[in-house]
C-alpha cells in the first residue's frame, strides 16, 4: 500500500474518532444515581406567553392593473373585500354588496376616489394621470367603511422605461471672471 494511501486511511480513522467523540459530548448523560434515566420536560411559564392573535374578521386587498404604466396613462385599482370565518373551518365570503371603498392615490398624483363593492366583494377605480416623476413609486392606500376593517396598500411606478429629464442649474445672472497671474 502506498504511503499516501496509508496516511489518508489514518486521517479518515482519526476524523471518525473525533466525530464520534463530538457526538458523545453532545448526547445527554445516561449515568445517574439510582440507575434510572430521568427526562426533564420544563413547563413553560404562562405569564411570559402572549396569546396568538386572531385572524382579522374582515380583510381588504388591493392591486393595480399595471405596476409600471407610462407617465401619461390609465390605471385601474382593484379592491377585494372578504369576511373571514373566525373558526378557520370554512372559506371566506364577500361582505354584503355596497361596502364603500376609499382609494387615495399618493403624490405626485394626489387623487382620491370612492367606489362600492359588488355582490362578489370586488370594487374597481379607474383613473387617468400624468406623472412628471418617471420611475418614482406612487403609493395607493385603500380603506373601507366596514366596521373593524384594516387598510390595504399597493403601489405602481409610472415611467420605468422613460429616461429621466435632466435639470439645469438656475442662471444667477452674474458672470464670474477669474483674474490672471
Amino acid at each position: 500500500m502506498p504511503v499516501q494511501a496509508k496516511r489518508f486511511a489514518l486521517l479518515m480513522i482519526a476524523l471518525g474518532i473525533i466525530a464520534v467523540s463530538l457526538v458523545a459530548c453532545q448526547a445527554p448523560s445516561s449515568a445517574s444515581s439510582g440507575g434510572s434515566n430521568t427526562i426533564l420536560i420544563p413547563t413553560p411559564n404562562t405569564s411570559n406567553l402572549t396569546p396568538t392573535p386572531k385572524f382579522p374578521g374582515f380583510t381588504v386587498g388591493a392591486w393595480p392593473s399595471n405596476f409600471s404604466p407610462n407617465l401619461n396613462d390609465t390605471v385601474t385599482i382593484y379592491v377585494v373585500c372578504r369576511i373571514q370565518d373566525q373558526s378557520m373551518q370554512g372559506p371566506s365570503h364577500p361582505p354584503p354588496a355596497g361596502v364603500q371603498v376609499n382609494v387615495s392615490v399618493g403624490g405626485p398624483i394626489n387623487q382620491n376616489f370612492t367606489a362600492r363593492t359588488g355582490a362578489d366583494g370586488y370594487a374597481t377605480v379607474t383613473f387617468n394621470f400624468n406623472d412628471p416623476n418617471p420611475g418614482q413609486p406612487v403609493v395607493v392606500d385603500v380603506t373601507t367603511n366596514y366596521p373593524g376593517s384594516p387598510a390595504a396598500q399597493t403601489f405602481f411606478t409610472p415611467g420605468v422605461n422613460t429616461a429621466p429629464t435632466p435639470t439645469t442649474a438656475p442662471d444667477t445672472g452674474t458672470p464670474t471672471v477669474s483674474a490672471g497671474p
